[in-house]
C-alpha cells in the first residue's frame, strides 16, 4: 500500500538519479526498509529492480543532450555485471545488520566526499585516461559491491569515472546511468533466487522514481553542481547517521541487553568524535 512517505521517498530516488548519476538506492533501500516493512534482503532485491528501470529512463533522456561516452560505460558496465551477480550470490551467506552497516558506511563515506568536494576551494583537474584494464579492475570491484549491499553504485562510479577515465562531471553522470542499469539488473537477477519481489510495488514506485527522474535531469541542467553536491551530501550523510544509530541501538537491546539510553549516549559520542575529525577535514578543504 502506498503512503504519502513512500510516494515522497519514490520521487525522491528519481531525483537522485537524474541529478547526480547515482544514489537512487540509498534512499530507496530504507524507504522500502522502513515505510514498505519489507526485510533487508527484500528491500534491496526490490531496490534493485526500481533503480534498474529508472536509470535507464535517466539515461534515455541523458543520450538526448550527448552526455554519453559510450565506450567507457560499455567497458564498465560489462564486466561489472559479473561482480554484481556474484555479490548478489554472496548476499545470502551474509548476516542483515552486517549488510545493512556496510550499506550506512558507504552512505556516510559517500554523503562527506560530496559535501567535502562542494565545499572544497580547489579546481579538480581531470586525470588522463588510464587502460582498459585498470577500468574492468574498478568495475567487478563496484559490481560486486552492487551485488552484496543492493547500491547501485552511481554515487562511487561517477568519482570514478572523473579521477580515472578522465571523464567530466555532465559526461560521467550521464555514463554512469548506464553502468548503474546495467549492474543493477545484474545484481536483481542475482538476488531473485533468494528474496520476495513484489511486482505491484514495484511498478508503483518506478513510475513515481521515472516522473522524478526526468524532473532530476532538468533540474540539473539548472542548478550549479556545488549546490547540488552540498544538498544530497548532507541528506544522505545525515539520513545514514540516523539510521544507523537506530540498528545499532535495537541490536544492542536485543543481543546484549543493553538500555536505549547507554546505546544512544554511545553513539552520541562516538558520532561526536567524527563531527570532531570531519569538521577539521572541511577546515583544511
Amino acid at each position: 500500500m502506498l503512503t504519502i512517505p513512500l510516494i515522497i521517498a519514490g520521487l525522491l530516488v528519481g531525483v537522485m538519479l537524474g541529478l547526480t548519476g547515482g544514489g537512487g538506492s540509498l534512499l530507496s533501500v530504507p524507504a522500502l526498509i522502513y515505510l514498505a516493512g519489507l526485510s533487508v534482503k527484500d528491500a534491496v532485491a526490490n531496490s534493485l529492480a526500481i533503480v534498474t528501470i529508472t536509470s535507464f529512463v535517466a539515461l534515455l533522456l541523458m543520450a538526448k543532450r550527448k552526455n554519453i561516452d559510450w565506450r567507457v560505460g560499455l567497458i564498465f558496465s560489462t564486466i561489472s555485471i559479473l561482480g554484481a551477480y556474484l555479490g548478489a550470490k554472496l548476499a545470502v551467506l551474509v548476516p542483515d545488520l552486517l549488510i545493512l552497516m556496510l550499506f550506512y558506511s558507504v552512505m556516510l563515506m559517500s554523503g562527506f566526499s560530496m559535501i567535502e568536494k562542494a565545499m572544497s576551494k580547489t579546481q579538480i583537474m581531470k586525470a588522463p585516461r588510464v587502460s582498459v584494464l585498470k577500468l574492468a579492475s574498478l568495475g567487478v570491484g563496484l559490481g560486486a559491491f552492487t551485488g552484496l549491499v543492493g547500491a547501485g553504485g552511481g554515487f562511487l562510479v561517477v568519482p570514478v569515472l572523473i579521477i580515472y577515465a578522465g571523464l567530466g562531471v555532465k559526461i560521467a553522470i550521464g555514463t554512469s546511468l548506464l553502468v548503474v542499469s546495467f549492474k543493477s539488473l545484474a545484481a536483481f537477477i542475482g538476488y531473485s533466487s533468494h528474496a520476495v519481489i513484489d511486482y505491484s510495488l514495484i511498478s508503483y514506485l518506478t513510475a513515481l522514481a521515472a516522473l522524478g527522474a526526468m524532473a532530476g535531469v532538468l533540474i540539473g541542467s539548472r542548478i550549479s553542481e556545488s549546490k547540488l553536491q552540498l544538498l544530497f551530501g548532507l541528506t544522505i550523510f545525515i539520513s545514514a547517521m540516523l539510521l544507523a544509530a537506530y540498528e545499532v541501538t535495537v541490536w544492542l537491546n536485543e543481543i546484549y541487553s543493553v538500555s536505549a539510553y547507554v546505546s544512544t549516549s554511545i553513539l552520541l559520542l562516538f558520532y561526536a568524535l567524527i563531527a570532531l575529525a570531519l569538521r577539521e577535514r572541511i577546515s583544511k578543504a
